[in-house]
């Protein structure tokens, strides 16, 4: 109907614009090289399970790579596309699906920074379910904005060469996404981030916090018309520089499902709680 092509005309246009503000930012790099600079980064993470917002994808070891490529500018923010995906090491589902991919992610949003205060994110997600036998539910898409607000530093650091170490800084962290085509409706999470530098190549990270999902949302994903609490997350990560170009990082997670509905409809056939050990490889290269 109309409400549908005005929503995949917002999608397109959202889309050109994005697309648009990173073919300006590169033509800009040639013309200024000493004003914007571009980076590539990849990153491979292994995990013993892959949950997302709390819901147990695959119970089983997942291999889950990322290309990202960004033009950045200090005063003016940076553009970024990046693909995304998710590589099952085991046949969990029974379906033949052993060292394929079973989810495919193309992304592109601008992101700034303010010193001192925070970050914000705008983007647009392209979700692909390669092996899904359905036509509409194979992809889908959606917009999304992620703030994050720092609300405390403990700004003493106990090495005067590197000023950062021993200190502790918290986060607010908000996220909203907007699925545009399947599901119409709005997922909210939100939480604190705490962050402790152990020295100048190491630190450690503790977040927790909270999924909203709106009616639409729980009942496309569990069959529950109503708005829900529906996951609780924290995790705890050591992260620490191999070198300029390379970093590492451990952790653990934990989710479970909060609402007693929602928790009635995965408990028959998964966990609706799950613990997850990560281990995550980067590579970031600037020029």
């Amino acid at each position: 109907g109309i409400l549908t092509m005005l929503k995949s005309k917002m999608l397109k246009l959202f889309a050109l614009f994005v697309w648009t503000g990173a073919c300006a930012m590169l033509q800009a790099q040639q013309m200024n090289a000493n004003r914007l600079g571009i980076e590539t980064a990849a990153e491979v993470s292994m995990a013993s399970k892959y949950i997302w917002r709390g819901q147990p994808i695959n119970n089983e070891p997942v291999i889950q790579p990322s290309v990202a490529i960004a033009v950045n500018n200090v005063k003016d923010g940076l553009v970024f596309l990046k693909w995304w995906g998710n590589l099952d090491l085991t046949d969990f589902h029974g379906r033949n699906r052993r060292n394929e991919f079973t989810e495919l992610r193309w992304q592109a949003g601008f992101a700034q920074g303010f010193q001192g205060i925070g970050s914000v994110e705008v983007g647009l997600i392209y979700y692909d379910y390669p092996h899904d036998p359905s036509p509409t539910e194979r992809n889908t898409s959606e917009l999304y904005a992620t703030g994050q607000w720092a609300f405390w530093s403990s700004g003493l650091g106990r090495d005067a060469n590197n000023p950062t170490v021993g200190t502790t800084s918290a986060f607010l962290v908000v996220n909203a996404n907007y699925d545009v085509r399947r599901v119409d409706s709005w997922y909210f999470s939100g939480g604190s981030r705490v962050k402790y530098v152990l020295s100048p190549q190491w630190d450690v990270a503790a977040y927790a916090g909270v999924g909203l999902g709106l009616d639409k949302y729980n009942k496309y994903y569990y069959g529950v018309d109503q708005n829900a609490w529906n996951t609780f997350e924290t995790s705890l990560a050591l992260g620490g520089k191999i070198d300029k170009h390379s970093s590492i990082k451990l952790g653990i997670e934990y989710s479970r499902l909060i609402d007693t509905d929602i928790r009635r409809s995965v408990e028959q056939n998964a966990d609706f709680h799950a613990g997850n050990l990560v281990l995550r490889f980067s590579y970031l290269l600037s020029f």
